[in-house]
């Protein structure tokens, strides 16, 4: 052990040709030109908006809103939200995630930006841990640097940037990477090895309650250690990491159990021979993406059958094989840096490639996050790797250079090009679709987007063609018809609501839209049923809140005042308050009618809508008029019929609530 020290400064000096530099100095600067860079490819994120999964993991998600959110992430599913929780596509454990929602909105509520700029830190520190890995590996600043902003503006990266939710791998990133640091430091420096091991270990288990992928820090270390470790430490001095990596995963898969109840969801898609066929497609189609052969995209529309077709899987294959051939070659060659680069590539990359359920995409850009490391290690390997032969030509040099400018150039505008499409949803899917024109989950998820807007004529049409391309698309189904209720095409609605059932999309959210449209359609027992499903999938205080209110049309009040107090005990809102007045008014009791509503418009602006406010006013002005408060009435009918005009909806003088709001501002 005595000896690693020696052993390890000898190998980077022979690596290193500009011995006795000042690293730390070098660190600063390469620090602030990093992140000069980062700023350059991704800072536009900076003035986006939320997109995608940010509404169901941030914006409506009340677990990251209360301080217990703060302990609760350990006990929960990741996706533990509505009916994602029973998706078995969606098994994750990742409470460190969980955390880091909840203290951006401690500190900036819902303002996405604070939730971006967290992004963009933690992949600035995240990008400086792998410039000081490599000049770990390296020996070399200004090589390290190089390999590092290669690898810190790469356009795969876009997604896990400048998408808020893409952060679970920039997360990960930001502990396992300094938690490989610490491991090859502690074989280098066996006096100090068992603490920089514990340390190592803490930062391996929160890289593990970030994101699936760190369970690759395992083979990624064993891989070091054969290449490097075996041949100055001996088996008894690895045995203490070995034991303590463990024991740190073992602990990290019986929490995942205890919590999820399984380490890894059943495969969803394909046999186990067309998931197997899929590997060498999928590890190819990563290779391209890297070096900007294969476009960037949010969504790739490859699918398993594409890749099991025996002309394409022998040519892929072919490629893989060669690929990993090439890795043992380069290393029997003594480039055992360049070899271990390509190594972990693959390792890193084995958690994507389909054989349990820890995604629903065949691949993805972001999914490259941490394996990219492994490539862009190349970089500072070939420059500091003595010179061969070819490497000595000068043609060869001035040529390498040259591509490697063209290189960083491209890839710094293509991560500036594909970070402006990730402004909001409607803008990503936009640019989806044109890239990706024959996916039905893309249409699916612009025609969501589009009815987000109000845009529901539009909408219908991407949801169509969703189900051209896909007939059994039953979310699509429930889609067009939520979409044909706001356009009050109830009967259509209905049809369509039955259809997505037919496909067995059995939702919560499916019936409660039903019954909604069968309270327009005047079909309350029906509207009733359909909110007793509603809740029998899951409780919230808004279906409470709808039954209450088909309940009362069916003049059954002491069963919606349960229903009313039910959803008030879960989460209270102006519109239950609302409709407890209206139970009030059909008592009789006008005095707490008008308590309810009172109460109602003390809740803030951002709960408060117009339409909302409208209705609340109105209700007052009516229940107020009617105990003769006539000064008080007319407050709020002035209100109302202001907030009538600004919604352009007063024009209509003959309409019942502008006649009956009229009446009550007329001059006694």
């Amino acid at each position: 052990m005595a000896q690693i020290s020696a052993f390890m400064k000898t190998n980077i000096e022979q690596q290193d040709p500009q011995k006795g530099t000042n690293h730390a100095g070098y660190a600063v600067l390469y620090l602030v030109l990093l992140t000069a860079m980062i700023l350059l490819a991704y800072g536009q994120s900076l003035s986006h908006r939320f997109a995608w999964d940010d509404y169901g993991l941030i914006v409506d998600n009340d677990r990251i809103k209360a301080t217990s959110g703060w302990f609760r992430s350990f006990a929960n599913n990741f996706w533990d939200l509505g009916e994602n929780a029973k998706d078995p596509t969606r098994s994750f454990y990742r409470p460190v995630i969980v955390l880091s929602y909840v203290t951006d909105h401690a500190f900036g509520a819902l303002n996405p930006f604070g939730y971006h700029l967290t992004n963009i830190i933690a992949h600035v520190l995240c990008s400086f841990a792998v410039f000081l890995v490599m000049l770990r590996l390296a020996g070399n600043p200004h090589y390290a640097a190089i390999g590092a902003l290669i690898w810190a503006i790469h356009p795969t990266h876009v997604e896990n940037i400048a998408w808020i939710s893409g952060r679970t791998d920039v997360f990960c990133g930001l502990f396992y990477f300094p938690a490989f640091y610490l491991y090859i430091r502690a074989l280098d420096t066996p006096r100090q090895g068992r603490v920089l091991c514990l340390s190592s270990a803490l930062l391996y288990l929160a890289a593990l309650m970030s994101k699936e992928m760190a369970l690759t820090f395992l083979p990624v270390a064993a891989l070091y250690y054969f290449l490097y470790g075996k041949r100055i430490s001996s088996p008894r001095d690895i045995a203490f990491p070995a034991v303590l990596y463990s024991i740190v995963t073992a602990g990290y898969l019986s929490a995942r159990m205890a919590v999820l109840g399984q380490i890894a969801g059943p495969p969803v898609f394909g046999s186990l021979m067309e998931r197997l066929l899929s590997i060498p497609m999928v590890f190819v189609k990563y290779i391209g993406l890297l070096l900007n052969l294969v476009p960037v995209n949010p969504h790739h529309a490859e699918e398993l059958f594409a890749a099991s077709r025996a002309g394409v899987f022998a040519l892929y294959a072919l490629i893989s094989i060669a690929y990993l051939a090439g890795a043992v070659w380069v290393v029997r060659r003594g480039n055992r840096l360049a070899g271990f680069g390509m190594l972990w590539f693959a390792l890193a990359l084995f958690p994507v490639f389909n054989l349990g359920t820890f995604g629903d995409v065949l691949y993805a850009d972001r999914f490259l996050y941490i394996p990219s490391f492994g490539l862009a290690l190349l970089i500072p390997a070939l420059l500091a790797a003595p010179r061969t032969r070819i490497l000595a030509l000068r043609a060869v040099r001035l040529g390498f250079g040259a591509w490697l400018a063209l290189y960083i150039i491209s890839s710094l505008a293509l991560a500036r090009a594909h970070t402006v499409y990730w402004e909001d949803s409607l803008t990503l899917f936009s640019q989806a679709v044109r890239t990706s024109p024959d996916s039905a989950y893309i249409h699916y998820n612009l025609g969501y987007s589009l009815a987000d807007k109000g845009r529901h004529e539009e909408a219908l049409a991407s949801f169509q063609r969703a189900i051209i391309l896909e007939p059994r698309y039953a979310q699509a189904y429930a889609c067009m018809g939520i979409s044909l209720n706001a356009l009050q095409q109830y009967e259509a609605a209905l049809h369509y609501f039955k259809k997505s059932l037919g496909y067995g999309h059995f939702s919560d959210v499916i019936y409660n839209h039903m019954g909604v449209t069968c309270m327009n359609l005047d079909k309350l027992e029906q509207a009733r049923r359909c909110y007793l499903e509603a809740l029998a999938l899951r409780e919230t205080a808004d279906y409470h809140n709808n039954l209450g209110e088909c309940l009362l049309g069916l003049e059954e009040y002491e069963e919606a005042r349960k229903h009313f107090l039910k959803g008030l005990s879960l989460e209270p809102s102006p519109a239950i308050y609302n409709n407890m007045a209206v139970l009030a008014s059909e008592e009789g009791n006008y005095s707490n009618a008008c308590a309810y509503l009172e109460r109602a418009l003390q809740f803030p602006q951002g709960t408060l809508t117009p339409d909302s406010s409208l209705i609340i006013h109105y209700n007052l002005a009516r229940f107020l008029s009617r105990q003769n408060r006539t000064a008080d009435a007319r407050i709020h009918a002035m209100a109302a019929k202001s907030l009538l005009d600004d919604a352009a909806r007063g024009t209509d003088s003959g309409s019942l609530m502008m006649r009956e709001l009229n009446q009550i501002l007329e001059p006694q």
